[in-house]
């Protein structure tokens, strides 16, 4: 393809991510629009290599710049994405690979917004949350006055010590959500990229062959002893339990997918995980106990070779 096609492509490209813009910062979608912005840069890059869609990339920053500075600053990570998703792509990486890479984007987003938050508009993080709980309590107090009942303390001590357990695990909730985005995106953009791209993306793998490393469940037993031994307020405390939170949901992952492996090794009809799953889902509070327990064991003791083996 000639530079000038290129080009030309890449001004096409251009209008669609500055429309997609438009209609974002307008529209109360955000949210969603946003995750379409990486799109043209993940097109172009793919096509013509990182060069070109850097350049593509460095332009729309320039651009969205002129129409509200903040706006320019989301472009970033929108380019980032975007060119990183062609570039793995034409490196042949895995969807995986590529689920990360767009998490830990999401993530570093997360962190410099904080930060821009706290350091250049010298806003307090802390006081915002502590200001919005007590904006919902009162809500809560007048909902039970409009219907008549009495807003107990104790009802408002429950609520305050369940905004407190959130803001301790607002790292883990941060990084499910990013973990989450980061998915969404990789699945919109490598099925665009299908139709798009000269190098075809790779397939995802069976959910029924994901494995974690074994070191993932020694390391699950190592904190879940520890979080017996300690509960406190300390910065340790709260690390630990934000670490257990993710290994609790890494645990319930494997589960699941030992049996959907399990069904498929014993020739079971396919809707038997599936309702396995469901059902878990619905009474999770006693089923995903069990989920995670297979999981650690599927680990540990190599269950998928040893039904492989027969034994």
């Amino acid at each position: 393809m000639t530079i000038s096609n290129v080009v030309k492509e890449g001004f096409l490209l251009f209008l669609l991510y500055f429309a997609l813009l438009l209609i974002g910062v307008n529209s109360p979608f955000f949210a969603l629009i946003w995750m379409l912005l990486p799109l043209p840069f993940a097109v172009h890059a793919s096509r013509h290599g990182v060069k070109a869609g850097g350049a593509l990339g460095l332009i729309a920053i320039v651009a969205s710049s002129l129409v509200y500075v903040y706006v320019g600053l989301f472009a970033i990570p929108a380019v980032v994405l975007g060119v990183g998703i062609g570039h793995w792509v034409m490196s042949k990486k895995s969807p995986f690979f590529i689920w990360a890479y767009s998490a830990l984007i999401y993530v570093a987003m997360s962190i410099a917004t904080v930060l821009t938050l706290t350091f250049v508009f010298q806003m307090d993080v802390n006081a915002l949350y502590e200001a919005n709980m007590e904006q919902t309590l009162a809500m809560s107090q007048q909902t039970f006055q409009s219907l008549g009942d009495d807003f107990a303390q104790e009802q408002a001590d429950v609520l305050r010590a369940g905004f407190e357990e959130m803001r301790q695990l607002m790292p883990t909730l941060v990084a499910g959500s990013c973990a989450m985005l980061g998915w969404l995106t990789t699945i919109l953009t490598l099925s665009v990229l299908k139709t798009t791209s000269p190098e075809k993306p790779r397939a995802w793998e069976p959910f029924r062959n994901w494995q974690f490393p074994k070191g993932y469940a020694i390391f699950y037993i190592i904190v879940s002893l520890l979080t017996m031994f300690i509960n406190d307020d300390s910065a340790f405390s709260v690390m630990l339990l934000n670490i257990f939170a993710v290994l609790l949901v890494l645990m319930a992952i494997q589960g699941f997918s030992f049996i959907f492996y399990f069904c498929r090794v014993k020739g079971y009809s396919k809707a038997i995980p599936i309702i396995v799953t469901i059902v878990s889902l619905l009474f999770s509070f006693i089923t995903l106990f069990l989920i995670r327990f297979i999981g650690v064991f599927d680990l540990i003791f190599q269950l998928r070779s040893r039904l492989k083996s027969g034994k």
